[in-house]
């Protein structure tokens, strides 16, 4: 293993177990700012946060906004905490936890923008991997059809070096190595729109569902709709 590859290990490990030191042998500060970098140019100031926390670091000029992060994360857990104390919160199940993540991870084709659902996802099964419902888990991913998103996103986690239960067969092949290498190298390049198209074939749907997403596009190209479903129209103000 070359040492880019090690370093870049290093920091996913950091970033997918919390049961690893802050400040893992072999996680480059500078590939951690790198990363956090590109992300910051895509994304939001809350997933930043997410990515620095557990190195204990800021970019410049983002101390306030971290600090603001770690705050807010503190009166959300304590708020969650004291309404399921009352009996006033229902939360999805962890199984359904699982499954919402991926969907979400499948509809960003795995790219840069499921690094927030891959954390998500990682820590909860770290925290809850052993008690979950395997079999339930693995009914509702083939009634929604999204069994091999599931797998898709648990191997690339597995890949990342997060600790992940057996709840989907291991994803191999070359578009999914691809995406494995794209999340190691801190999503540096710009997969362009044919690979992921490739891989929302490949790997984020079943191939008739992939059809039918691609049918609706073709045809909002000549009828568009502003997404909402009849049903909501309603409550939409025009």
């Amino acid at each position: 293993m070359d040492r880019a590859r090690e370093a870049s290990d290093a920091v996913w490990r950091c970033l997918l177990r919390p049961d690893t030191p802050p400040s893992p042998t072999g996680a480059s500060p500078d590939l951690m700012l790198a990363l956090a970098s590109r992300l910051a140019s895509r994304s939001s100031a809350g997933l930043i946060a997410t990515l620095l926390a557990p190195l204990g670091v800021a970019l410049p000029g983002a101390q306030a906004s971290l600090l603001f992060s770690r705050l807010a994360l503190l009166a959300q857990a304590r708020a969650f905490a004291d309404l399921r104390a009352a009996g006033a919160l229902v939360v999805p199940s962890d199984e359904h936890a699982v499954l919402i993540a991926v969907a979400n991870a499948a509809k960003d084709k795995f790219g840069w923008r499921a690094f927030g659902k891959a954390l998500d996802l990682a820590r909860l099964l770290a925290r809850r991997g052993e008690a979950l419902d395997g079999e339930e888990i693995a009914r509702r991913a083939r009634a929604s059809r999204l069994d091999r998103a599931l797998a898709v996103f648990l191997s690339l986690l597995r890949a990342l070096g997060a600790p992940v239960p057996p709840l989907a067969p291991e994803v191999r092949g070359a578009t999914f190595d691809g995406l494995v290498a794209e999340w190691r190298g801190g999503f540096a390049d710009d997969p362009g729109s044919a690979l992921v198209l490739r891989r929302e074939i490949a790997l984020a749907h079943w191939p008739a569902t992939a059809a039918g997403l691609a049918g609706r596009r073709v045809a909002g190209l000549f009828r568009p709709w502003d997404g909402v479903p009849p049903e909501g129209r309603r409550y939409v103000q025009t």
